[in-house]
């Protein structure tokens, strides 16, 4: 009787440091997974206009026009053709706007309407090109900027009053001439 009380508690300890020894690898596993689990998202950088939010892009226009000393006038919100658009005028350049066109809290484009253009405001005119294009994305300066619409006048001729580029971050940038000679500048 005393031997198999004996194998019987040598069974039972063995037991033991074996479910002990499983409970501790389960532990280390879970463990394991949880550290797995969460996604770390470091270093993001948002340039693109698109994965801003209308307030921040706002906020990004008047901090560059002051920069730059073009004046912005009349923020206002203005609904056409079933879409919502946030409206900047820009007093420097007769009736013309900037136009943000938002769904819900996602930007969509960016537009600059502007109603005339000649040797006299030429100088301004690119000033608030070149804004708008430093708003589509950050990581452009002013420079970078007057290139692109540099790029973009040159291609216009009288057979085409619409010129557009898929530049490389991937936006689209577009110059429109309109029967009346405004100009509609447009990123995508």
């Amino acid at each position: 009787m005393k031997k198999k009380l004996q194998y019987f508690l040598l069974l039972l300890l063995g037991l033991i440091v074996v479910i002990t020894a499983i409970v501790k690898e389960l532990w280390v596993l879970n463990k394991e997974k949880k550290q797995n689990d969460s996604v770390v998202i470091t270093d993001v950088k948002k340039k693109n206009f698109k994965s801003e939010l209308l307030e921040n892009i706002v906020d990004s226009f008047k901090d560059l026009s002051n920069k730059e000393e073009l004046k912005l006038d009349n923020f206002s919100l203005v609904k056409y053709d079933n879409k919502t658009y946030f409206k900047i005028e820009i007093p420097e350049l007769k009736n013309s706007t900037y136009l943000i066109h938002y769904e819900g809290i996602n930007v969509a484009t960016l537009h600059a309407n502007i109603l005339e253009v000649n040797e006299k405001n030429m100088p301004i005119f690119q000033k608030a090109i070149s804004i708008l294009i430093q708003v589509s994305d950050k990581s452009i300066k002013r420079e970078e900027a007057l290139q692109i619409l540099s790029e973009l006048l040159t291609s216009l001729n009288k057979n085409k009053s619409s010129v557009q580029i898929k530049y490389i971050n991937g936006l689209v940038y577009t110059i429109e001439v309109k029967d009346d000679k405004s100009i509609l500048f447009t990123v995508k």
